[in-house]
């Protein structure tokens, strides 16, 4: 199945033969000029006027800044599980197109697995299914995980069927139109989140259930139960702590950006720790950095055809030298300038001759202003 779906939609790229760079309304609408949106605020996108010469602190501003004796500051996080999706819709069309098919699709074939798993289970713990007691008696403590079992399994049912109509409702309608709609992945980011709620309390609901059905099947034996959770403990704890690390570790932009019990729930650490914190903080500023250099490097930033014109390349690297040679002469080698010609292109300054006849203030709408005095300093100078 699923090698029939990638058959299709590379047959389907080959004919319609899309463009693989980002959507320009994600790219230019929403993050480069809307500097508030919640793209921007994901990638810790700095506003034009932020100062390039001096470090943020918490009480002259709310931007990002990472040195070696505090804690970094940065923005407010989104407080949102979608940010989970964002770097989906950030990659290049083709690229998204496809994976959003394959999420889709995950969810889908695992959530039709994983109901036959649900029911499975629900038939060995219900006394009124086929694993119930028959005519044996049944003590209080069964009677009461009999009660609570039901209810928890039904919910438990029910989240596994939606989980697999809406997974197989989406994989469809990416098919067929995830190539054709560049802003689709993007879009799409309220059901992944949504679908992604319905797995995880799905989780819940079917791990409570199987702990009622070992009390109620093993009572009055108090070893057998004791002993039957802590195996299925030793089981389960091992990889929710080990995809806490890999979280923590290879995508701490999209844990910070996350609302306060999802963290608690993914990486307890970097809620209640300092060290941990700080470690969330520094982890997303890097990988914020590293996903804005992807971005806006010009792989990316390509045109309709899926490749950069010489001329378009040679302005680009023009305003790259001359940014650099600016952020060089203020000390602040380190920053990363590539948003700042990525704003730059979207007004169509595309070649640093562009920039000659524009004075510090309007150079300042897109870059820090010491950085913009320095750049019109360098062009006065025929830099």
């Amino acid at each position: 199945m699923t090698f029939l779906t990638r058959n299709f939609l590379s047959k389907s790229r080959t004919d319609n033969n899309p463009t693989t760079q980002p959507s320009s309304s994600i790219t230019n609408e929403l993050l480069l000029s809307d500097p508030d949106s919640e793209l921007s605020k994901f990638l810790l996108v700095p506003p034009p006027s932020s100062a390039a010469s001096q470090p943020y602190s918490s009480q002259e501003d709310d931007h990002y800044v990472e040195n070696e004796t505090t804690i970094p500051v940065l923005p407010p996080c989104i407080k949102s599980n979608r940010a989970w999706a964002y770097c989906l819709a950030l990659e290049s069309q083709s690229v998204r197109s496809d994976r959003i098919v394959m999420v889709y699709e995950t969810y889908a074939i695992f959530a039709a697995l994983f109901l036959g798993g649900t029911w499975v289970l629900y038939e060995w713990g219900s006394t009124l299914a086929y694993g119930g007691g028959g005519g044996q008696k049944v003590d209080a403590i069964q009677r009461i995980m009999s009660t609570i079992f039901e209810p928890i399994m039904a919910v438990a049912l029910g989240l596994n069927i939606q989980l697999a109509f809406f997974g197989s409702m989406m994989w469809i309608m990416s098919i067929m139109f995830s190539a054709s709609n560049p802003n689709w992945a993007y879009s799409c980011r309220y059901m992944t989140v949504y679908l992604q709620m319905l797995f995880t309390c799905m989780l819940l609901f079917v791990t409570s259930g199987l702990i009622l059905a070992v009390v109620a099947k093993f009572t009055p034996n108090i070893p057998t139960i004791i002993i039957t959770l802590a195996l299925i403990g030793v089981a389960e704890i091992p990889g929710f702590y080990y995809i806490g690390k890999l979280v923590r570790e290879e995508v701490p932009l999209e844990l910070y950006h996350s609302p306060l019990w999802w963290k608690l729930i993914m990486s307890p650490q970097s809620v209640l720790m300092r060290k941990g914190r700080s470690d969330l903080q520094k982890g997303a500023i890097s990988r914020a950095a590293t996903l804005r250099k992807q971005l806006f490097s010009g792989k990316r930033l390509a045109d309709d055809n899926g490749k950069t014109s010489s001329t378009s390349q040679r302005g680009r690297d023009n305003l790259q030298k001359l940014l650099d040679k600016a952020a060089e002469s203020i000390g602040r080698s380190d920053i990363d300038i590539s948003i700042y010609i990525a704003r730059l292109e979207a007004d169509l300054y595309t070649d640093s001759e562009h920039l000659s006849e524009e004075d510090a203030d309007e150079l300042s709408r897109y870059m820090p202003r010491r950085l913009a005095k320095e750049v019109h300093k360098i062009m006065l100078a025929g830099g």
